[in-house]
């Protein structure tokens, strides 16, 4: 095998990648190319190409599961995992594979005692309903089936207008079959409870959460399995005289249709992929259709040979009301809490009133008045606001969606702030970006403390450049707050939406009235800090941006009491009628030769990822070629006089221009040398107050 060899099999594994299929496939495609390259006799070529794919792997690999597979699948993952831990350039996550082999190893032991009938389970205070699914997975050069096994949490409401089906994870759009065999599964339960509950609502809000999240459900044979589950959640739901429990340890397969009759799935492939899941898990029992029992049983004997003491029981019926008349399925008490609860009281009068006290008292301690906000947490576009204890108090809709690529997991800092403006002990919060008319139009709000509305803004100056007049359409993001003469005053950034314009603009927080003071950047602006550098006490704000003009990330910095005028540019971006700023550095930050390679015109930072360490220097990460892999990305540390300057290379950086170079694509030195970090510094360039002269 030759580097060609190989860099062809790096193509298709990443394009097999790219599918779609579980977190199972994935590893086993990433073992199969490890395997091949291993018969590569050059380390260098190893160890990059290890490199390359090394998070995948270590992701994928730490959650394998040992379940649904023979145990020998799982062995030979762990003989190669062991294998790749020994290899030089692993020694980073050395440790990581030092904790996940013994999980793996002890997930085995598991597997091979259920395998000898030597494993008791302990019997869970409510069961799941589990039922075996079947990955697909189809390519030019496979057609393979893989088993597993699901289970169903359901959650009941009372709805107002309709029946509300919510699954989570959530799919782009419910397949037909699933979503009939939804309805008819939801149908079957309510004429059941309806036996034992004479009055039910009218509409339900029903969530329904697929636990493992595998993937994206299509079909209809967990019909069975959603019956029980929905009946399950509302004989608790509506307190019925009747206690049901679903016997542990038991999967189901099956459809419904609209009469309770059991459908078999009448696929002789799809049937042994479920029996040989089912068959190498802690499942006891399987309920299927009596027509695919008999193939069932062949699959099962098979497996038996290898493993005769496993005990798995398969279950034949025909249609529902079969399955609920079998007590060791589905088991059906009668409950009498008044009368029970009635006979105690008499017997111990003084001790339960006694106990009823301590209740009402333990209650009364536990209540939660603070309604003080204390924190914020988001998910999308909704804002979550928390006291300190945790409960949410309100929640509002915000413009930006946080889970984007290209923001750090403190991303939220930069959006919304808790903040006590007036000195009275109780929090307001700040929201950088809410559209409050229902416009598209992104305010910055202050919302007292219950939720309600104190004062708003919407940043809209128009700046013109030659033929140009831009929009007054701005993202907002916070940078901080600074007491200047006495006023509090929020300082912002605000990001022109379809083109290039950016500023640093203040509020007076407590009112939010414009504070005089405003800097424009021809390229957004997208991490900034207030900070002390001097002993004068004068503060500055040390910000990272994009320039548009010189096509590259640049570093700045200006005093927060000379908040006026542009950065630099030619003529083309020049903002008409504003003088150039006073600063105290505007420093280009060149783009490597692998942004130049993916034909991007800039290099770009993570917006959040500005840190000011140690009181000492500066570090933030520039993103380098594609966007989108946000860790391929050089570091940057620049200390507080913006003099010295060190650049490091990271790990997914190297492996990707290392491999352009390796394949002539890219001019050498490789990457982590102190050559190439040289050969960016002497391109940084640093304004002068005329034009840019270089730094080294």
């Amino acid at each position: 095998m030759n580097i060609i060899d190989i860099e062809n099999k790096r193509h298709e594994l990443l394009s097999n990648l790219k599918n779609g299929d579980s977190n199972r496939l994935r590893l086993l495609l990433l073992n199969e190319f490890f395997l091949q390259l291993f018969e590569f006799k050059d380390q260098n070529v190893i160890d990059s190409y290890l490199l390359e794919f090394s998070e995948k792997y270590i992701y994928s690999l730490s959650n394998w599961n040992v379940f649904f597979l023979p145990p020998a699948e799982t062995a030979r993952v762990i003989k190669l995992a062991e294998q790749i831990k020994a290899q030089p350039a692993f020694s980073p996550f050395k440790e990581n594979l030092s904790l996940i082999i013994p999980k793996l190893e002890n997930g085995l032991q598991e597997l091979e005692e259920i395998l000898r009938g030597e494993y008791s389970a302990k019997i869970p205070e409510k069961s799941k309903i589990s039922f075996p699914v079947i990955e697909e997975s189809v390519s030019a050069d496979r057609n393979v089936l893989y088993g597993f096994v699901e289970s169903i949490t359901v959650h009941i409401d009372k709805g107002a207008s309709k029946d509300k089906f919510i699954i989570v994870p959530s799919l782009p759009a419910i397949e037909e079959k699933l979503e009939r065999q939804i309805k008819i599964s939801w149908n079957k339960a309510l004429e059941i409870v309806k036996r034992y509950k004479r009055r039910v609502n009218n509409y339900h809000d029903i969530i329904i959460n697929f636990d493992e999240r595998l993937g994206e459900y299509a079909g209809n044979s967990l019909g069975i399995a959603l019956v029980l589950a929905f009946l399950q959640e509302l004989f608790v739901f509506y307190n019925t005289p009747i206690k049901l429990r679903v016997a542990e340890d038991i999967a189901f397969t099956g459809g419904l249709d609209e009469n309770g009759k059991a459908i078999p799935l009448k696929n002789n492939a799809y049937i042994k992929t479920k029996i040989g899941s089912i068959f190498y898990s802690n499942v006891n029992k399987i309920i299927l259709h009596r027509d695919d029992e008999e193939v069932a049983k062949t699959e099962l004997n098979k497996l038996l040979i290898k493993y005769p003491e496993r005990k798995l029981k398969l279950i034949g019926v025909e249609d529902f009301d079969d399955l609920m008349n079998r007590r060791d399925i589905v088991e059906m008490k009668k409950q009498n809490p008044v009368v029970r609860t009635g006979k105690f009281i008499k017997k111990q009068k003084i001790a339960v009133i006694v106990l009823i006290i301590s209740l009402l008292g333990l209650l009364y301690a536990n209540i939660d008045f603070d309604n003080n906000p204390s924190y914020v947490t988001n998910m999308g576009k909704m804002l979550y606001v928390h006291n300190r204890n945790g409960r949410i108090l309100w929640q509002i809709k915000q413009t930006i969606n946080l889970d984007r690529p290209l923001y750090t997991k403190g991303a939220i800092d930069l959006y919304d702030k808790v903040i006590d403006l007036n000195n009275d002990g109780k929090n307001e919060v700040l929201v950088a970006d809410v559209d409050l008319n229902k416009n598209k139009e992104c305010y910055v709000v202050c919302y007292s403390g219950a939720g309600n509305l104190i004062w708003n803004y919407r940043f809209s100056d128009i700046v013109r450049t030659i033929g140009e007049i831009h929009t007054k359409f701005y993202e907002n993001q916070f940078i901080d707050t600074l007491t200047e003469n006495g006023k509090l005053e929020l300082f912002l950034i605000a990001r022109n939406g379809p083109l290039y314009p950016s500023t640093i603009y203040k509020l007076n927080a407590r009112t939010g009235k414009r504070v005089q003071g405003t800097f424009w950047n021809a390229g957004h602006i997208q991490n900034a800090l207030i900070v002390n550098l001097n002993s004068s006490g004068k503060k500055e704000i040390v910000a990272l941006a994009n320039s548009n003009c010189y096509e590259c990330c640049v570093f700045f910095s200006l005093n927060v009491d000379s908040l006026d005028g542009q950065g630099p540019a030619n003529a083309k971006y020049t903002f008409l009628g504003l003088p150039r700023a006073n600063l105290n550095t505007y420093m280009l930050l060149p783009k490597s030769d692998v942004t130049d390679y993916y034909k991007s015109r800039l290099n770009t930072e993570l917006r959040g990822d500005l840190m000011f360490r140690d009181k000492k220097y500066f570090e933030f990460s520039l993103i380098e070629g594609d966007i989108s892999l946000i860790d391929n990305s050089i570091v940057y540390d620049i200390d507080r006089t913006f003099s010295n300057i060190k650049i490091s290379i990271t790990d997914q950086f190297q492996v990707l221009r290392d491999s352009l170079v390796a394949k002539g694509k890219l001019q050498k030195p490789f990457s982590n040398t102190q050559e190439y970090t040289n050969i960016l510094k002497k391109q940084i360039k640093v304004w002068n107050g005329k034009g840019f002269s270089k730094l080294y």
